[in-house]
């Protein structure tokens, strides 16, 4: 189901809503648990904004995950990189692997 969908069908978008209020509310249960959770934060945002545009580290990157047995493809644009995260290609796991490649 899309979102469109669930937007439409009200029966279920409450259930999606229920969901993400017990995300942020064990967010803010766990926040007490990291020390310096600000200082985190201000890091990551640091490393994130020195991280784009960097065609070395993103090199880096891709070899470390094709040494992982990933297979590595670069999207010609925007809207090929779009399209191949429509065919399993999770994005947002990328990145987050790249970001755990940049703190070590």
């Amino acid at each position: 189901m899309d979102i469109d969908d669930a937007v439409k069908r009200k029966e279920r978008l409450e259930p999606m809503r229920a969901a993400f209020r017990a995300i942020i509310e064990k967010r803010k249960t766990n926040a007490s648990r990291i020390p310096d959770l600000a200082g985190r934060l201000e890091r990551l945002k640091r490393v994130r904004e020195s991280a784009v545009g960097d065609t070395g580290l993103r090199d880096r990157a891709m070899e470390n995950l094709e040494a992982n047995g990933f297979r590595v493809r670069r999207a010609g644009d925007a809207a090929e990189a779009v399209a191949g995260s429509r065919y399993g290609v999770a994005v947002k796991d990328i990145l987050e692997v790249v970001a755990e490649s940049i703190a070590t």
